[in-house]
């Protein structure tokens, strides 16, 4: 059973990735930290990044977001294929 929890303000959270300072004109964002690792590696995009709380709030985080996420000419959406990863897709490209 998976229980996590915060401590200290979350409000000064940002994407994972977003320091590895490789701005680009392309933005890859994923669902999970080990994704935007391996996405990393294995792409020559300008940055990848990470949502930190998975699915279930990524729509939300990302328009928390939106002025950082509107500097890249384009946005790519990389969740997992299962219900939650889809669902978090059509409701963050809105």
């Amino acid at each position: 059973d998976k229980q996590f929890y915060w401590e200290g303000d979350t409000k000064s959270i940002h994407f994972f990735g977003s320091n590895t300072g490789k701005h680009g004109k392309s933005l890859l964002i994923t669902e999970g930290e080990l994704d935007a690792a391996s996405a990393s590696q294995m792409t020559s995009f300008g940055m990848v990044v990470s949502v930190p709380n998975g699915a279930q709030s990524a729509a939300k985080f990302v328009k928390s977001h939106l002025q950082w996420v509107e500097e890249f000419e384009k946005v790519y959406i990389c969740f997992d294929g299962d219900e939650a990863g889809k669902l978090a897709t059509e409701e963050t490209m809105n």
